[in-house]
């Protein structure tokens, strides 16, 4: 089960190190072979981690992920 916590209007997710490392990636625009590249693991890997990542925030696309991301302050703009 997945633990959730609603504090200051964030909800905190817990993910892995490997998560967090991919959702960065996906924060900056790379793609999949790109952060496979990156971080030494195959696309197929990079899609399970993404996979993941779906469901624990709930988010149906690359785009809800990259926003809840900011939101939560999981990525930081430049």
């Amino acid at each position: 089960m997945i633990m959730e916590e609603l504090l200051n209007n964030r909800i905190y997710v817990s993910l892995t190190d490997r998560e967090k490392e991919v959702l960065t990636g996906v924060c900056d625009a790379l793609t999949y072979k790109e952060i496979g590249e990156l971080l030494f693991i195959s696309t197929r890997t990079v899609e399970h981690h993404m996979y993941r990542i779906f469901i624990k925030i709930d988010c149906n696309n690359k785009i809800e992920v990259v926003k809840y991301a900011i939101k939560n302050e999981l990525y930081k703009l430049c």
